[in-house]
């Protein structure tokens, strides 16, 4: 398997944080996290943004 760059694997995790992904790409992470078990900490920093997203935007009224 050709390791991805510092760039994919950030993609691939924010993608991962977010549900993203189509059934390869869970299994290329899978892969990655068990592999590389650094790649955790990352993933746990980027779901914590992610479940902050619904709260970044001021609530308005329905028009």
């Amino acid at each position: 398997m050709i390791q991805p760059s510092a760039e994919e694997i950030e993609d691939l995790l924010v993608a991962y944080a977010l549900d993203l992904l189509d059934a390869d790409e869970l299994a290329r992470v899978q892969e990655l996290l068990a592999a590389r078990p650094e790649l955790r900490q990352r993933l746990a920093e980027l779901r914590s943004a992610a479940d902050t997203m619904p709260y970044a935007l001021p609530v308005s009224a329905p028009p």
